[in-house]
């Protein structure tokens, strides 16, 4: 591991990107319980990625995160990141909106539309 660790290190230090670190093989799988597969929409293109590219991307990724959080660079409404969630961003959204305004039954269908085909699917399992 040391000499993948001095891969990556040199890799975040020269801002290099190998080529074939930029590469990838694409292949087609079957989607589950279609009636046929004469379609392209029966068919789920999956990227095959080098896994050291994965996680040169991976460590990329949360040294940026960190960066951002560390020198509050994310808007106080950024509810992507460590301690937020959805839930806080449904939070805010809710208590913006006053009760009895036009867009409360537009935005109840919205949030419960999700939530209720995830129950059926679940149910359904």
């Amino acid at each position: 591991m040391p000499y993948v660790s001095h891969l990556f290190n040199a890799c975040m230090l020269l801002g290099y990107d190998p080529r074939m670190f930029r590469s990838a093989i694409t292949v087609m799988l079957k989607k589950a319980d279609k009636e046929t597969y004469e379609t392209p929409k029966s068919w789920r293109p999956v990227a095959l990625l080098c896994c050291l590219a994965k996680m040169l991307e991976m460590i990329f990724a949360n040294r940026l995160e960190n960066l951002a959080v560390n020198n509050k660079l994310l808007p106080g409404r950024q509810f992507a990141g460590p301690g937020k969630s959805t839930t806080n961003t449904l939070e805010l959204l809710t208590e913006s909106i006053p009760k009895g305004s036009p867009l409360s039954p537009i935005l109840f269908m919205l949030f419960t539309a999700g939530f209720l085909e995830a129950v059926e699917r679940a149910v359904v399992r």
